[in-house]
């Protein structure tokens, strides 16, 4: 009798323990991918799954084979976003704030782009949030970011300098006609304090001083 009841507590053991690691395995595969910064992907995460958090770079691009392309922008780098079904689900304009989960693939090159099977795997946190700002023309707003790119005008040139933020209000160009603006590369973290500028229905920070311009890290 006692054997028997050892065979049954075992079996009951052995069952237990298989259904303990089916539950780690779901909860394993429902857990969120992590959150990589753009510049961070190598060759390393080939094929892996990822999240990534950035600013289209422009509108959405329908594709002949029914998907759509984002250009994403996190500050550290641009990443190619090709969304494969449900393109209409992805509306969204340039500047807005985009999250994106989905398969990395790097090529030659180190061409980095990213494959998401479902618009459903997109989140778009609405339309840039600075677009409202056309309304506060000529008023003073400040802004934190990462900086995307930069454009250094030249010399003499009548074109201002601009540096493209990614901030918590989307991507928005700060744009000057000023020596002494510190040095800034993609990748920094930076405040800037200026005008609000509207051209060609586009909204703009006009740096009107190099003070309103710093380096947070």
């Amino acid at each position: 009798m006692k054997t028997a009841a050892k065979r049954r507590w075992s079996a009951f053991g052995g069952i237990a323990f298989l259904l303990v690691v089916l539950a780690v395995g779901l909860l394993q595969g429902r857990r969120e991918p992590p959150l990589l910064r753009i510049g961070d992907i190598t060759p390393r995460h080939n094929f892996s799954i990822a999240r990534i958090q950035g600013a289209l770079d422009h509108d959405p691009i329908k594709l002949r084979d029914g998907g759509v392309l984002l250009s994403v922008n996190d500050g550290t780098g641009t990443l190619a976003v090709f969304v494969e079904s449900n393109p209409d689900g992805v509306s969204a304009r340039r500047g807005a704030l985009v999250s994106a989960e989905g398969d990395l693939f790097i090529g030659a090159g180190a061409n980095r782009r990213m494959r998401v099977l479902s618009a459903a795997d997109v989140t778009i946190s609405g339309g840039s949030r600075a677009a409202g700002w056309a309304e506060r023309s000529g008023e003073l707003v400040t802004a934190r970011g990462t900086v995307a790119r930069v454009w250094r005008a030249p010399t003499g040139s009548k074109a201002p300098s601009r540096i493209r933020l990614v901030a918590d209000v989307g991507a928005i160009d700060v744009v000057h006609w000023l020596d002494g603006v510190p040095v800034f590369e993609p990748g920094d973290a930076v405040e800037v304090t200026g005008v609000v500028n509207l051209y060609e229905n586009e909204v703009r920070i006009k740096l009107t001083s190099p003070a309103n311009a710093r380096l947070l890290n």
